[in-house]
């Protein structure tokens, strides 16, 4: 780190271990479940709204208040009963099951739709396309099992109902949550049943809402990449269990003629010579596949080791196990407030400007710089990443340099650098809990289309490996 007048210049040291820091306030993905959690009733819409669906959805709500004063509710039904009261409320009657498979196979003899879910992100993506425009239809019946037939004792098996899509893309659904600390190693998380429901009432499940599926779509509104949403042992996890969508007959007449097909994309005029965007700038929110983890290291980079002059104050490491989303996406460098006020940012090898994003904010109230709290501005600006900067460093090998300090960043695209060479400031952009860096290491088959949105790697890899520090 060479300092010049407070401005410090940071060679992007990797971690060789993993230092005291909760991760959950730093870098794209840790901070993900809170940002989503952060999220009301009154900040999300339902999707595909239809006259039926919507009674279902204030019934929902409904429930969510009036279940502590229901005479029942001290010894809470199991989730398919209370699925179905929620339907007797809005004038349902025919769809009354206490199982999971009473509920949609009587949705199905009744002429609903019915969709069985692949358990693969690409499969998935195939089955939402095929209906309804690629939307769910707010209403929709959520069932999923250990086994195909959701055959087993009664508690095999969870039901849910399609509620509300928030900002990020995610599908929220209503259901009788039983997400709590004992199963949970006795440790609280984002959307368990709520402390006084557990502590002061005693009770083990509650009505209410929790994120299910996270979906990017292009341009035309096209689905493109599914994740869950939901903690690991929950069975509406379309990708570890056996996961039906059933959509009413009435809701499924209304949303077909609701729902318009989406067009295909017409292919995309390469950019004039000399006129390719040098910067995407936007300040509104966009989406990326969360990226997968890859074991050592993309071939070359290696020569890539050097070390800078003054470390930063501490780090966040990768986080992922091969062939799966990571968790967490790069290496986090983080510099508190006792360092320099201004910490410029060099690349850690040699390269070209292959994409740059521009327009994010930052903001917090506890700061008036906006650096050291959690991010308050557009937080899924830039895909979560914020201000970021991707370097081409040839044979499908690229480096990002996240969450850069709003009109901190010089570089354009096509620009040649130098290991070092600036390329902005350290800042809390996107999905940031403070001022840091957050640094990825991908590779990626298909160029980075420099006029669109954020865009991820084909595969990522740990930077601590290539022991900068």
């Amino acid at each position: 780190m060479l300092t010049e007048n407070c401005k410090s210049v940071l060679l992007l040291p990797a971690l060789l271990l993993t230092l005291a820091c909760d991760p959950g306030t730093v870098g794209r993905a840790d901070d993900g479940a809170a940002a989503r959690g952060a999220s009301s009733a009154a900040g999300r819409t339902p999707e595909l709204p239809t006259p039926t669906g919507l009674r279902i959805y204030q019934a929902m709500l409904r429930w969510q208040h009036e279940q502590i004063g229901h005479p029942d509710y001290p010894r809470p039904a199991m989730c398919a009963a209370n699925l179905s009261r929620v339907l007797r409320m809005a004038g349902i009657q025919q769809y009354n099951s206490w199982l999971v498979d009473g509920v949609i196979k009587k949705i199905q003899a009744d002429g609903g739709e019915v969709v069985s879910l692949p358990r693969s992100r690409q499969g998935i993506v195939s089955a939402l396309n095929a209906r309804y425009g690629g939307r769910i239809p707010v209403g929709t019946v959520v069932g999923g099992c250990l086994r195909t037939d959701c055959s087993g004792s009664a508690g095999d098996g969870h039901v849910a109902l399609v509620g509300d899509v928030d900002a990020s893309g995610t599908v929220w659904v209503y259901h009788n949550n039983w997400y709590r600390p004992d199963n949970n190693g006795g440790t609280w998380a984002p959307h368990m049943v709520s402390k006084d429901h557990y502590y002061n009432l005693g009770l083990r499940r509650q009505w209410m809402a929790t994120p299910w599926l996270e979906i990017q779509r292009d341009g035309a509104g096209r689905v493109v990449d599914v994740r869950s949403a939901l903690p690991a042992i929950d069975d509406l996890d379309p990708l570890q269990y056996h996961v039906r969508l059933a959509v009413m007959r009435p809701i499924h007449q209304e949303a077909s003629a609701a729902a318009k097909p989406t067009a295909p994309l017409p292919p995309k005029a390469p950019a004039p010579s000399g006129q390719a965007c040098a910067a995407h700038t936007s300040s509104a929110a966009d989406h990326a596949p969360v990226q997968i983890a890859a074991a050592g290291l993309p071939q070359g980079t290696p020569s890539w080791r050097s070390r800078p002059t003054i470390p930063p104050h501490y780090f966040v490491s990768f986080k992922g196990t091969p062939g799966k989303p990571a968790t967490h996406e790069g290496l986090d460098a983080i510099i508190g407030e006792t360092g320099p006020a201004q910490v410029t940012v060099g690349a850690v090898a040699a390269g070209t400007v292959a994409y740059v994003r521009l327009g994010c904010k930052q903001a917090c109230a506890a700061d008036p710089t906006g650096s050291f709290c959690s991010n308050t501005a557009n937080r899924a600006c830039g895909a979560g990443w914020g201000n970021h900067v991707v370097l081409d460093h040839g044979k499908g090998v690229y480096t990002r340099y996240a969450h850069l300090a709003p009109g901190s960043v010089k570089a354009r695209v096509g620009h040649r650098v130098k290991r070092g060479q600036p390329l902005g400031l350290m800042g809390n952009t996107g999905r940031s809990g403070l001022r840091h860096l957050h640094l990825e290491l991908g590779t990626r088959k298909a160029a980075l289309d420099p006029c669109a949105g954020s865009q991820s790697f084909d595969r990522i890899y740990a930077p601590s490996l290539l022991k900068l520090y």
